[in-house]
């Protein structure tokens, strides 16, 4: 039993091997994914989700959901290499479009602002208007 559902344990046990799963990607999943994709009531999927990050399955960050291995380790070459880059521009940020950008947007490593420049979170957090 979670919160007020009651689950078939076999069921359970797939349902939250498939979340993990999901989970699994570089950038996370959001509740509202995971509900479209497994077909499963809002309530009873966030019972199941409160129960994961609970039992440290899951960690739960902003709206997204991911696994524990992770944060930058396991980003594509790619978004790595982006991330790199972006780093090394400093305060001045980077300008440009990039396939993994809505990746590293997603994990919050880095923020787009107008004009196409990125930075890195932590730098945009000291930036004065």
């Amino acid at each position: 039993m979670l919160d007020d559902w009651i689950f078939h344990a076999p069921w359970l046990e797939k349902l939250s091997a498939d979340i993990v799963a999901l989970a699994g990607q570089p950038a996370g999943v959001s509740a509202l994914e995971l509900e479209g994709k497994l077909r499963l009531d809002a309530d009873a999927l966030r019972a199941v989700l409160s129960s994961l990050v609970r039992k440290s399955s899951l960690a739960a960050r902003n709206s997204l959901y991911f696994t524990l291995e992770g944060g930058e380790k396991r980003l594509p070459p790619a978004a790595r290499k982006l991330l790199v880059e972006i780093l090394d521009c400093g305060r001045a940020g980077c300008r440009g479009g990039h396939a993994e950008l809505s990746t590293l947007v997603r994990l919050g490593l880095v923020v787009p602002l107008e004009g196409g420049i990125l930075w890195r979170s932590g730098q945009a957090r000291g930036f004065r208007i």
